[in-house]
């Protein structure tokens, strides 16, 4: 009985792999199949073997999809690597979903051993390591790439980097930490972008309209940003905006007042001469 289970449980893990080529979950299983499997699941971890055994073939069998599945991405650049990614992290979450729901009775607290990772955050990991770290650098040139066009007024697909950028808050911490490491890369640019603008106006306009400008500016870059990024990434990003066309200046005009008085002084001195 515990190898048909086994059996039954493998034939349902292998077929939940066409769901990374979208097919929907109810395309794939009744729900007798999946009833059928949670059972398997929850016979099988009467031992304590086979909860050992249950824990590591889902991972295993996370890790074999995302290998079968990550050619797509090979040979993908920009835009089109970029909806390859969201399709498989899409697809992904779904046939992890299922899964986790044929596995959900190991999960319990009972058969955790003291810091093993959930299954969700099992799942997370795979797509992590196998997917997400590896394409980590594309990804990133992709997405600073997008955003500077966007700033240049030439027309993206607003809501793929909307969706790209969701990916990293949901996730979890690896998400978090990538998603820190690529937005810098983003402040970076926006940094040398505004910096050589304020370059370009500061000489060849008053300040009042050179502030003016400034707040056109960051205008433009909050309501840009506000529709792909969280409002404290949005937040930093006008920060940057402020510091590199504002601050640097602002302490520059001051030192040319204060110039300007001294010459001023020493040119009344000489009259009095």
């Amino acid at each position: 009985m515990e190898e048909e289970r086994w059996r039954l449980l493998n034939r349902a893990i292998t077929k939940a792999k066409v769901i990374l080529e979208g097919y929907a979950v109810n395309e794939v299983f009744s729900s007798e199949e999946y009833v059928t499997c949670y059972d398997c699941v929850y016979y099988l971890c009467h031992s304590s073997t086979n909860q050992v055994k249950l824990r590591h073939g889902f991972k295993r069998a996370m890790e074999e999809s995302l290998v079968s599945a990550f050619p797509s991405l090979l040979g993908k650049n920009g835009v089109p690597l970029l909806r390859e990614f969201i399709r498989l992290w899409t697809n992904y979450k779904i046939m992890s979903k299922c899964l986790r729901g044929f596995f959900q009775y190991l999960d319990r607290d009972t058969f955790d051993p003291i810091g093993a990772p959930s299954l969700s955050d099992i799942s997370i990991y795979c797509f992590h390591d196998l997917v997400a770290k590896v394409l980590d650098q594309r990804l990133t040139n992709v997405t600073v790439i997008l955003i500077s066009q966007d700033r240049h007024g030439r027309l993206i697909d607003q809501n793929l980097l909307q969706c790209f950028l969701r990916y990293y808050l949901e996730s979890g911490e690896e998400g978090k930490i990538a998603y820190c490491a690529m937005f810098e890369a983003i402040l970076e640019d926006a940094a040398t972008y505004y910096s050589q603008l304020a370059t370009k106006w500061y000489p060849t306009l008053s300040w009042d309209n050179y502030v003016q400008k400034v707040e056109q500016c960051k205008v433009g870059e909050y309501e840009r940003a506000a529709k792909y990024l969280q409002q404290p990434s949005v937040e930093r990003l006008i920060q940057v905006v402020h510091s590199e066309m504002i601050k640097k200046y602002a302490d520059k005009r001051t030192a040319e007042e204060v110039n300007s008085m001294v010459n001023e002084i020493s040119a009344m001195r000489m009259e009095d001469v």
